[in-house]
């Protein structure tokens, strides 16, 4: 729990505590409980005292029960004050407690510290793939094709030579930069956490940093060998660039209604969310938020908020996805460089 008191002063005298009830669903006319406040039948459970910025608390036990509709169990985190107001409430629960409010979303997506690094999986799979681009643009793609690159071949060296150079020299430099980034993100969580976040956790999202980087850089050395300008290649640099990171939900959503999927009544929202959660494997941008959904076993990603795990998407998966993203754009600019296109 990250907790501060009135104006961002150390809170003293606060009371962390679970409290939960079973109720009904009525109807959207009827405001809905937003705390435990007046309600019958409430369990209350003190979790502890807020005496520090980050206190940790244990995650309050979800009791058992069997609902039918319209019965709902609602449970909410809440904090009082030294009168026994409460200050804060919020439920632990997802969802729109249709009859399912038992179950609380997994415990991983309540960690504090991989919580707040993975909200920044959608900029990070924006500025390092930019980053991809331009550095690979500039050192290869535009001496390439303006010709800038011939006078280098007059010296001792071949055109595989010159290509694995600076594949090499791009993918050390990105590699470098999604360690740089996450480092400085890790530095600026644990003045707020007031401790490290542990490597096993870093590393993976490292890892899917220098994926959607290296990937993508990947896709801008063999358009450097696909097209015979400049422009073609930065325009269509940009444009997955947009689609992969920023639009890549809405364009899949965009294919399923176009093929009539949302018409099909065999097919429903979590069957949706669970492709989506899916085609991330097909966008090298996407794997920050991959790794980090996997690590705290739960996706936060606008339409495709859901567990990686029900979708089928697997570390295993994702490494082989990995792999491929690497080493098929490698393996066909070096085929490219290789024939002298």
């Amino acid at each position: 729990m990250i907790w501060g008191g009135p104006n961002g002063t150390l809170p003293t005298g606060d009371q962390a505590l679970s409290c939960s009830f079973l109720t009904t669903y009525s109807n959207y006319s009827t405001p809905f409980p937003v705390n435990c406040t007046g309600q019958s039948g409430v369990s209350t459970q003190v979790l502890g005292s807020v005496s520090a910025y980050r206190t940790v608390l244990p995650i309050p036990a979800t009791p058992s029960t069997s609902l039918t509709y319209p019965q709902v169990f609602l449970q909410f985190i809440e904090i009082t004050n030294s009168t026994g107001a409460v200050i804060y409430s919020s439920s632990s629960l997802e969802g729109n407690c249709f009859g399912v409010c038992s179950q609380q979303p997994p415990p991983g997506s309540q960690t504090p510290g991989p919580g707040i690094l993975a909200s920044f999986a959608t900029e990070l799979s924006f500025f390092l793939p930019l980053m991809a681009l331009l550095v690979t643009y500039w050192s290869y793609a535009r001496p390439r094709l303006t010709g800038t690159l011939e006078p280098v071949l007059v010296r001792p060296v071949t055109r595989r030579g010159i290509f694995f150079v600076r594949y090499g020299i791009v993918a050390l430099a990105l590699l470098i930069a999604a360690i740089a980034e996450v480092f400085l993100l890790d530095l600026g969580v644990s003045v707020v956490l007031r401790e490290p976040l542990p490597l096993s956790f870093l590393a993976p999202l490292v890892g899917g940093l220098a994926i959607a980087a290296i990937g993508f850089a990947g896709l801008v050395f063999l358009s450097a060998h696909t097209f015979r300008s400049t422009g073609p290649v930065l325009a269509l640099g940009i444009a997955l660039l947009l689609v992969f990171s920023l639009f890549w939900e809405y364009v899949v959503l965009l294919v399923l209604f176009a093929f009539g999927f949302e018409n099909n009544p065999q097919i429903n929202t979590s069957a949706i969310r669970d492709f989506v959660l899916r085609s991330q494997l097909l966008a090298p941008p996407q794997f920050p938020s991959i790794t980090t959904g996997l690590l705290t076993g739960y996706s936060n990603s606008g339409i495709a908020t859901g567990s990686y795990a029900d979708a089928g998407v697997t570390a295993l998966a994702v490494g082989i996805a990995a792999a491929l993203w690497i080493a098929v754009p490698f393996l066909l600019t070096y085929w490219r460089v290789v024939t002298r296109d």
